[in-house]
């Protein structure tokens, strides 16, 4: 571990270290933002999200209280973050340098290495956000010995059996709802996979297999596999006319930064793929004018027809709801 490191670290508190990971734990005092405590710890105030992900007791990152005691997660040897997540500790690259629209060139066709830019081997697609134009085809009619909610091992009969053309050994995809977009568009959490166990004509038994999230009685679910993730192997700069916006932040947060999933109004119908890169901007008025800031990026992880989840690579600012985006960086498989 860096020397300098290890000694902020001693100086704020250490009370437990390991050779991939440090953590000290800092008390609230008046006055006191994440905003600030980031760059305390870290000298670099946009590490904020990193410390409202590792404390459950921060309910809105904008509201913390003096006395209240939040860990502080630590950084390896080579300025990776590290932030923790249902599957354990996830590495994400530290972000790059960027400057606003007006001073921040795009190169034409110019190839971009993707082992210095792709983030796509960091990412686990577990409780993942998605974008259905037309609801799951089934419902969760019950969970073995009536529990209130079920997980992995757990039994759960669902409304759609052979008739509909499940069969033994197929994989149910367990879908909670979370918010509508648009008419019978919603947004869905994937919660869970299960595989079928017993068919009958009109129900079926399934084993869950894998659980995110506490699964429930009338939550939806469907046939279909586990989304798959390639890694690009370079990227293609491009000057498009692909652009859209982040319509839905999940968890109602209001805002988000480095390393969360959002949802982008950009999609397969306008020639994006997964994979692909978009640069996030905010549009502001000045004296009659708009004003068009670079404030990160984020990479396509899931594409549908017109909505994609994405996660944000590099954040330079909080990035909200309705901050613009445009794909500039093209995926090469």
């Amino acid at each position: 571990m860096n020397k300098k490191l290890l000694c902020v670290l001693c100086a704020g508190g250490l009370l437990a270290a390991s050779a991939a990971a440090a953590e000290t734990v800092h008390k609230v005092k008046k006055g006191d933002t994440l905003w600030d405590i980031s760059r305390h710890y870290y000298g670099d105030n946009f590490q904020w999200p990193m410390i409202w992900k590792d404390n459950v007791i921060i309910n809105d990152p904008d509201l913390i209280y003096p006395g209240q005691q939040f860990n502080v997660p630590g950084f390896l040897d080579d300025a990776e973050t590290i932030r923790k997540d249902d599957s354990g500790l996830i590495r994400i690259s530290a972000p790059e340098n960027r400057k606003p629209m007006d001073t921040d060139p795009l190169e034409s066709e110019k190839l971009i290495n993707a082992n210095a830019r792709n983030s796509m081997e960091t990412i686990f697609l577990n409780d993942i956000e998605v974008v259905r134009d037309n609801e799951p085809s089934a419902n969760i009619l019950n969970v073995e010995g009536e529990k209130s909610f079920a997980t992995t091992r757990d039994r759960i009969t669902i409304n759609q059996g052979s008739g509909e053309g499940l069969n033994l050994g197929d994989t149910v995809v367990l879908y909670q709802k979370l918010s509508t977009l648009e008419k019978e568009r919603a947004v869905y959490r994937i919660v869970g996979y299960a595989e079928v166990s017993e068919v009958r004509a009109e129900t079926s038994d399934a084993i869950i297999y894998k659980s995110f999230n506490s699964i429930q009685k009338g939550y939806f679910a469907e046939k279909g596999n586990r989304p798959d993730l390639r890694s690009p192997k370079v990227f293609r700069k491009a000057d498009t006319d692909i652009d859209g916006e982040i319509v839905y932040i999940p968890d109602s947060h209001r805002n988000t930064a480095q390393g969360y999933r959002v949802i982008v109004n950009v999609g397969s119908v306008e020639r994006a793929k997964q994979g692909d890169k978009v640069s996030i901007y905010r549009e502001t008025e000045e004296n009659g004018r708009t004003r068009k800031d670079y404030i990160g990026e984020g990479q396509l992880i899931l594409v549908g027809e017109e909505y994609s989840t994405a996660i944000i690579v590099t954040s330079l600012v909080e990035i909200h709801k309705g901050d613009s985006v445009n794909l500039t960086d093209i995926a090469v498989y």
